[in-house]
């Protein structure tokens, strides 16, 4: 009789312990998925003008290209494509031929900034590092959607 309520006992204890992780692992997973982003709301929290990369970013699209980003997309051809739904496809194509390819769809209320974080490692129509060349989409009020 012993046995059986020590046994007993631990079987309860078992089976409220996995219920009650089923349930906090429930609530988990809604918590995650209640509040769906909607378009107005920034895709991340980080305000582009508080990254690190900032400082080294120009704006590429939309409007003119200034001075200082046409230097930093000197081993770049730079193309764009209309969409019907009003957004912007950018094309970065690295000169030198390398093949790499930097594809960008901007929709009209956003910014397409292009990070140049060593211009030193740019030679004429080559780049020797890519890597450290990439576009940054932001949103109106100035947040991150990719980068």
């Amino acid at each position: 009789m012993k046995k059986f309520k020590k046994y007993s006992v631990v079987i309860v204890i078992l089976l409220l312990v996995i219920i009650g992780g089923l349930m906090f692992r429930k609530s988990l997973m809604a918590k995650q998925y209640t509040v769906p982003l909607s378009q107005n709301s920034p895709s991340s929290m980080t305000l582009f003008s508080s990254s690190p990369d900032y400082q080294y970013a120009v704006q590429i699209f939309p409007g003119q290209l200034s001075d200082k980003a046409k230097m930093y997309l000197g081993n770049f051809d730079m193309s764009t494509q209309a969409q019907s739904d009003g957004s912007t496809i950018v094309t970065l194509t690295a000169k030198g031929g390398n093949g790499s390819v930097q594809k960008y769809t901007v929709k009209s209320d956003q910014v397409l900034y292009f990070v140049e974080k060593f211009p030193g490692d740019d030679k004429a129509d080559n780049d020797m590092n890519i890597k450290d060349d990439y576009g940054v989409i932001v949103d109106v009020n100035g947040y991150i959607v990719l980068m």
